[in-house]
């Protein structure tokens, strides 16, 4: 800027001295033709223009100078204006996106509220029999949300006999584990050996002494092979015989089994007839015990050996007995379904052995005796009303199933769910 007006100021000194000299040029000529007061008028007009030429160049320099000092302050003011119009731009355009994004996540959320609300962690509950190592393959674990391997067997001193087949409940616990499914062990069942387990139970809790030794034995293999909780099948209590015995048990395990953060559950008889008429000695599941465990698996089969062994009346008239009668929240409520014809206990895949399509309905002739189960149909049926009603679907049991996809029970549940 400096230089600039230097560089003028010399310019006009110049033009000055320049002028001055074309003055007393042309006053020269002028002397030489006119007289010596003309001389004097031009000397001091050619003075005075020079001296106007020099103000004039002075002006023009102080004009000049200015609008380039001010047009530089005002480029960089534009600069600036520019960068604040570039990072206002920017602002915006993140705003924008910020708004965007925003409006994005708050349409997802409202198609995701506007979507059908599944039901909470419906449970598909299989029971896998130690006894029959050779079919894990019926495993199906996208479906299946709980297994329970059955069973540990209880003597009437409170201890337990070792577990049958250990390596195959410690494979179905690796695999159940990597796909985020538990496993319980199961104590107890119908009988062992030809020896009802009934009476086994009742000796092996009669006393405070024999029940505390009978839960540490459980604890003590739950703990061993990790498995995520009990499901005790005590089949059955009785009312005025051991309903007090049962409950004082399943409260002390219920402690221990909350103690490791562990599952507790008990399967119970189907309650009622196919017809609705209650059976006594449901009444041997105390209030006490219903509110301790976390959920019940009803045994809504074998209600005859005919056309009641597992009729959809009996599966409504069960399900609505512990859940209204008893007053037990819908989700504490697992409703049982066999894989298993009556009245030999054909297992469903040798059902279809005899009959390819007994998979499409719910009754067929073996050897000439006919024989009830449940087909894919009713196996759906069953699980449509529990979704709608109940906690879960129970299955005695999975081995029992064919490894046919198109004619699988277990398969014919996940469908059903999927809907």
């Amino acid at each position: 800027m400096n230089y600039l007006k230097k560089k003028n100021y010399i310019i006009g000194i110049v033009v000055f001295i320049l002028g001055l000299i074309i003055g007393f040029g042309a006053g020269y000529s002028k002397i030489n033709t006119n007289s010596k007061h003309i001389e004097a008028e031009t000397i001091e007009e050619t003075l005075e223009w020079s001296k106007e030429t020099l103000e004039t160049n002075r002006l023009f320099l102080s004009q000049e100078t200015e609008p380039i000092e001010t047009q530089t302050q005002t480029t960089e003011q534009e600069s600036q204006t520019e960068t604040k119009k570039e990072i206002q731009t920017e602002k915006e355009i993140q705003t924008e996106k910020e708004i965007q994004t925003e409006g994005e996540i708050k349409h997802e959320e409202e198609t995701k509220q506007e979507e059908p609300a599944l039901k909470e962690e419906f449970k598909v509950i299989a029971y896998y029999p130690s006894w029959k190592p050779k079919e894990l393959s019926k495993i199906q674990y996208d479906i299946i949300t709980h297994i329970i391997y059955a069973f540990a067997i209880p003597n009437s001193d409170g201890s337990l006999q070792p577990l049958e087949n250990p390596e195959i409940a410690k494979n179905i616990i690796e695999t159940a584990h990597q796909n985020n499914r538990k496993v319980m062990l199961a104590v107890g069942g119908w009988s062992y050996n030809g020896i009802l387990l009934e009476d086994v139970f009742k000796q092996a809790t009669e006393t405070e002494e024999k029940r505390k030794k009978l839960v540490d034995s459980i604890m003590e293999l739950c703990e061993e092979y990790q498995f995520d909780g009990i499901d005790l099948d005590w089949e059955y209590p009785r009312v005025n015989n051991t309903s007090e015995q049962y409950k004082e048990f399943i409260l002390l395990l219920k402690e221990r089994l909350q103690e490791k953060g562990k599952l507790l559950t008990v399967a119970v008889l189907g309650g009622v007839s196919e017809e609705g008429v209650v059976y006594h000695n449901t009444a041997a599941y105390s209030d006490e015990v219903l509110n301790a465990i976390d959920w019940i698996h009803v045994m809504a089969y074998d209600g005859g050996n005919g056309g009641q062994h597992s009729s959809y009346e009996l599966a409504i008239n069960c399900a609505t007995y512990w859940k209204e009668t008893r007053n037990l929240p819908s989700e504490k409520v697992v409703l049982g379904v066999p894989f298993y014809g009556r009245p030999f206990g054909t297992p469903y895949q040798e059902i279809l052995t005899v009959d390819t399509e007994a998979d499409k309905k719910d009754s067929t002739m073996i050897n000439g005796s006919q024989i009830w189960y449940n087909g894919r149909d009713m196996i759906q049926k069953k699980t449509r009303y529990a979704i709608e009603n109940l906690g879960g679907i129970m299955i005695w049991e999975v081995a029992q199933d064919t490894i046919d996809k198109e004619k699988s029970l277990l398969t014919a549940i996940g469908e059903e769910i999927k809907k």
